[in-house]
């Protein structure tokens, strides 16, 4: 027994780390965020969980700048099947962060980070699940087969 208690804490804490979200964004920016800080919501583990359960992706977008005179970072997102190119903006999480006392784009970039945390903690993902199961129902039943017809 004590020979597989180190190979089940490895297991375990391999486990732990497995747990991925899938995410799809066009913006190297937010690619490169969360290459470099991974994300650092309160919800990651019960929301990748639940995305990874429903075979769910994320679709991010958002972006970092500075408009007069302000830091601005800004994130949206949705779910996509992981599978597919369906989709649903429904129950969508959205935020903004500005910071009016440093106008940079290393803040903004800071700011972009921090939207896309706070959109993610304030995620009903269940509700964006759910929406996505309906759009998945939809588009089946519009490609399926009519009866009576050849």
């Amino acid at each position: 027994m004590k020979k597989f208690l180190p190979l089940l804490a490895f297991v375990l804490a391999m486990d732990a780390q497995a747990c991925g979200i899938s995410r799809s964004t066009s913006s190297d920016l937010i690619v490169k965020l969360l290459k470099d800080n991974g994300w650092n919501g309160s919800k990651f583990d019960t929301v990748c969980a639940k995305l990874n359960r429903a075979n769910a992706a994320l679709v991010i977008d958002g972006d970092a700048t500075v408009l007069a005179g302000a830091s601005v970072g800004w994130a949206v997102l949705m779910l996509k099947d992981k599978d597919s190119n369906i989709a649903t903006s429904d129950y969508s999480s959205k935020t903004t962060s500005v910071n009016t006392n440093r106008a940079s784009m290393d803040v903004a970039e800071n700011l972009l980070y921090s939207a896309l945390n706070n959109a993610l903690d304030n995620y009903d993902v269940d509700k964006a699940i759910d929406a996505l199961d309906a759009a998945r129902s939809k588009t089946r039943a519009a490609l399926a087969p009519k009866a009576g017809k050849k």
